[in-house]
């Protein structure tokens, strides 16, 4: 009689699903799939196969030091407190942030070494900035074009950042 190979913590937390989007998500940046689901032609050659793992990793663990669900309520609500906003859907880009960090975190090659190594909360802090704007700018937000460009390079939002003739539109929001 045969022993089964048993499997180790690391390949059965592989198998655990990405997150999954949702249709509040915007349209672009997409949160990643799994790459064995993707078309032949995807894996062959190019980027995608040095740029992305064959198959999910294992996730974020709870002893790691930095959680993206914290980072991404913090980088809503400094672009909040930055543009003055009350009414904003900021659960829902939290959210929407923290379960793409969490889906590159098990499929990107380089996320996955930045959160690791020595930067790895100014480099969270940055990409969550990045794609929150570029999320705001594709979904069609009306205060997209408010927002400073240094948020695209993920540079904190502040209220010098964002130039005076464009402040005006912040005031009418806030009457």
């Amino acid at each position: 009689m045969r022993s089964r190979l048993k499997k180790s913590p690391s390949l059965k937390a592989r198998e655990l699903p990405l997150p999954r989007s949702k249709r509040t998500d915007p349209a672009v940046p997409r949160i990643p799939t799994d790459p064995r689901t993707w078309p032949r032609s995807r894996h062959a050659f190019g980027w995608a196969a040095r740029h992305f793992f064959a198959r999910p990793q294992s996730p974020w663990s709870d002893d790691h030091v930095l959680v993206p669900e914290i980072v991404a309520a913090c980088v809503v609500r400094e672009l909040m407190l930055a543009l003055d906003l009350r009414r904003f859907p900021h659960r829902r880009w939290a959210d929407w942030l923290s379960r793409r960090a969490h889906a590159l975190y098990r499929l990107d090659r380089r996320f996955r070494a930045r959160m690791n190594g020595p930067h790895e909360r100014e480099y969270c802090y940055t990409y969550l900035r990045h794609w929150l704007y570029i999320g705001l700018h594709k979904s069609g937000w009306r205060y997209a074009d408010v927002l400073p460009p240094e948020m695209r390079e993920g540079h904190p939002v502040t209220r010098q950042g964002i130039p005076a003739w464009k402040r005006w539109r912040l005031k009418l929001a806030t009457e």
